[in-house]
């Protein structure tokens, strides 16, 4: 993960290692823009920035909060669709 990328909000329950600040204020399921990354000085885990919701004090997320969104390829879909276009198109 790096600043600009797509993530997912795929937890939002308490996390042992993190200070759970501010964690009703992101919406599990919901797409965020990554604002920057680091690492924690106090314990080494990954922690993030988001652009949309600026949590309480200190202004970082926990790492496992997020996943990387991934990019979705639908040539598949279009090549079924073009297909079925051709087929029931009039000579």
């Amino acid at each position: 993960m790096s600043p600009g990328d797509l993530v997912v909000c795929v937890n939002v329950g308490i996390i042992p290692e993190s200070r759970n600040w501010g964690r009703k204020l992101l919406t599990l399921g919901d797409v965020y823009v990554l604002k920057d990354i680091s690492s924690c000085p106090r314990d080494g885990h990954l922690r993030v920035q988001i652009w949309e919701v600026a949590p309480p004090h200190p202004g970082w997320w926990n790492a496992k909060r997020f996943r990387p969104c991934r990019k979705t390829n639908i040539d598949g879909l279009t090549a079924i669709l073009e297909e079925r276009e051709h087929a029931h198109s009039c000579p």
